[in-house]
């Protein structure tokens, strides 16, 4: 069994607790303006890059997907919990600024998608380290190409790329 322990001072732990209250906004108001599309996960089909698709495949089919997803070191459930179409909106509010301050940490940017249609995959994570601790993967994809993503461990949501592989490293 691994412990550990971080202390941070008032203000780090003021803006932690803001982030983290700012994406749960986030995520609520996204769910309540998103509906159900079931009916195609191949609607896409652009890849991601030359390297990308070299490396993973075409990411607009699951297995592409699921690739992307192992590459980064998670297993999941072969078929994703939730597939749903978003809308990115035209204008951000606090909390969509928030998520895509954590988006641009990773290398996205979701400013360049405001008003489009988005399709968001939440994968169950099988591999997250740690006895007991429900982790999900989010993948929003536009036109065949990742534009966004996050990691949900029992409700915090952080960072797909800056998380220790399964492996420790």
């Amino acid at each position: 069994m691994l412990f550990f322990s971080l202390r941070f001072g008032k203000k780090q732990r003021t803006f932690l607790a803001a982030i983290c209250c700012g994406a749960a906004v986030f995520l609520a108001g996204w769910g309540l303006t998103a509906f159900n599309n079931r009916t195609s996960q191949k609607d896409e089909a652009m890849p991601v890059s030359a390297q990308a698709k070299a490396d993973i495949g075409d990411i607009s089919v699951n297995e592409g997907r699921l690739a992307f997803l192992q590459d980064l070191g998670y297993q999941t459930e072969p078929e994703p919990e939730e597939i749903i179409e978003v809308l990115i909106p035209g204008a951000f509010d606090t909390a969509y600024e928030n998520y895509n301050a954590l988006q641009k940490q990773q290398g996205y940017d979701l400013e360049k998608y405001k008003g489009k249609k988005v399709k968001r995959y939440r994968y169950k994570i099988l591999n997250y380290p740690g006895k007991n601790v429900s982790a999900e993967a989010t993948l929003l994809i536009y036109k065949g190409e990742v534009i966004g993503g996050d990691i949900t461990i029992g409700g915090e949501v952080t960072q797909v790329r800056e998380l220790a592989l399964p492996d420790g490293t």
